[in-house]
């Protein structure tokens, strides 16, 4: 996981020029997006394993 971070930062950074400003902000927000609605379902089967 950490490795996708570091690529992605590498990648973001080596394209560094013009209108490329907010994008790793953007980058960032998509990933945590992304671990958000995979970790939901986790989440949802953890808490009905612990109400039943």
């Amino acid at each position: 996981m950490t490795s996708f971070f570091a690529v992605n930062a590498a990648m973001s950074h080596s394209t560094h020029r013009g209108p490329v400003v907010p994008r790793p902000r953007y980058t960032l927000g998509a990933a945590l997006l992304l671990a958000l609605v995979l970790a939901l379902p986790f989440g949802i089967l953890a808490l009905v394993q612990l109400v039943v």
